[in-house]
């Protein structure tokens, strides 16, 4: 089920385990507004708080040490009583990858984010991006579990990436996923893209599910985005809140959006 609320109100985190990784989109180790927001990633920690809470960061080792300073998640880590460590250092088990070169190869992954035990709230600002056209919590998921080190061997052309990044996320379960639109990155993000106010945020169970409906609100066809497409194997069965209907807006896509979409001619 997904859910929506405007701007100015906050997700409610509903979890029933002691122990959670929240895992916040992170593009830059230097602020930029493609980064999960602060309040967004407060308001989060605060309904959190008195369990048994990670941050993991998708990054390599290098760039988490200095996002710790730059990005100010660590005074809010230590607020809260949470703990921070990235992709590279947590990753400590291999998998395979859907496809590559023909076959399946290994990757290393985090092995906290398959534990049933362990609840997953991931945190995404919608933004474009030169390989996935708008950057979601799918994306976002799926590179928080696979070791950066790694993360060129799920690339051989955009329909083998799109798959593997939705291979990956379905394997992660017990998720909370939360599209915040407050604002959005337009162009050519995450980096080089314009801000923009959306004040739309989606959140909920499946995180499919909640890039569905965030790609529509943001004028886009869902179905354009391969690793939509291949997270539901082609066959969406979504309704799109009214109010996110009401909200729909047309985002300037990437330079690239036709690259991009040749891999819907290989299907």
């Amino acid at each position: 089920m997904v859910s929506v609320i405007s701007h100015n109100e906050y997700p409610r985190i509903a979890v029933s385990s002691s122990e959670i990784l929240v895992v916040p989109g992170i593009h830059s180790h230097v602020p930029t507004p493609a980064n999960t927001r602060l309040e967004m990633l407060e308001a989060v920690l605060s309904q959190l708080q008195g369990r048994d809470i990670t941050i993991l960061m998708p990054l390599g080792k290098s760039y988490y040490e200095k996002a710790l300073k730059t990005l100010g998640i660590e005074p809010l880590a230590r607020k809260y009583g949470a703990k921070t460590t990235c992709s590279q250092l947590a990753a400590d088990v291999h998998i395979e990858t859907a496809m590559h070169g023909g076959k399946r190869a290994k990757v290393k992954a985090v092995s906290a984010m398959f534990d049933e035990g362990i609840e997953k709230v991931v945190i995404a600002t919608p933004t474009t991006h030169g390989q996935t056209i708008v950057y979601l919590t799918i994306p976002t998921l799926a590179f928080a579990t696979i070791n950066p080190k790694d993360w060129q061997l799920l690339y051989e052309g955009f329909k083998t990436l799109y798959m593997n990044i939705a291979y990956v996320a379905r394997r992660v379960s017990r998720t909370t996923c939360i599209a915040d639109g407050k604002t959005i990155i337009e162009g050519d993000g995450p980096i080089r893209g314009f801000q923009r106010h959306w004040g739309v945020i989606v959140y909920g169970n499946d995180c499919g599910e909640v890039d569905y409906v965030t790609a529509y609100g943001l004028g886009m066809d869902p179905m354009d985005l391969g690793y939509i497409y291949f997270y539901f194997d082609g066959k969406p069965s979504i309704d799109v809140p009214e109010y996110v209907r009401n909200s729909r807006i047309a985002i300037k896509p990437p330079s690239n959006l036709g690259l991009q979409l040749t891999w819907k001619k290989e299907l």
